[in-house]
């Protein structure tokens, strides 16, 4: 527990500490949605004892970004996402996780057209059972991700990624893939 508040507490600390450098900059500001899929594990063998789990899932999310032309590969995230329903087969439960992703997006531009990033940051969820379910949890856990950008006309983008949300509520893993579309002012 001590871990995970250090580490939001290292990345908030770091984003706002940044953020105080806009006045000196010309900050550009996005806004992205996305949709897509996710694949569940490690989820605790106590909790699907005797039945079986439903692993895929449908995930959203909105997100907003800064980033500063003084450092044009890095980029500082908030949002939310929807990790979706994990369903019990054989119990009338299921699972729903959600909460505010943050983080740092690292950018490489390969051309004018396409970018590469990489991710990491932390998610404060909200994990919440439903039905014959026995737990709720809330908590901060690390991500990671890795994706591209396709520019496909002035301000807006194509996006591709995949992120890695660590341990929620309390022992499985949310293995994310979404396609999106980013605006830029």
């Amino acid at each position: 527990m001590m871990k995970k508040s250090f580490l939001a507490l290292a990345v908030v600390s770091s984003c706002a500490a940044y953020a105080a450098t806009a006045q000196e900059t010309n900050p550009t500001f996005y806004v992205a949605a996305q949709v897509g899929g996710s694949s569940v594990t490690d989820m605790d063998r106590t909790a699907t004892q005797g039945t079986g789990i439903d692993k895929n899932t449908t995930v959203w999310g909105l997100y907003g970004g800064l980033k500063f032309d003084t450092v044009p590969w890095l980029a500082l995230e908030v949002g939310y996402v929807d990790l979706g329903k994990i369903k019990f087969d054989n119990a009338n439960a299921d699972f729903q996780a959600s909460g505010f992703d943050f983080g740092a997006k690292f950018i490489h531009s390969v051309n004018e057209k396409f970018d590469v990033f990489a991710r990491l940051g932390g998610i404060a969820y909200d994990w919440d059972a439903n039905g014959d379910a026995c737990c709720s949890d809330s908590d901060v856990s690390a991500t990671v991700g890795l994706g591209g950008a396709y520019n496909f006309q002035e301000n807006w983008s194509a996006l591709l990624d995949y992120k890695f949300y660590n341990n929620i509520g309390g022992s499985p893993d949310f293995h994310t893939y979404n396609i999106g579309v980013q605006y830029t002012f």
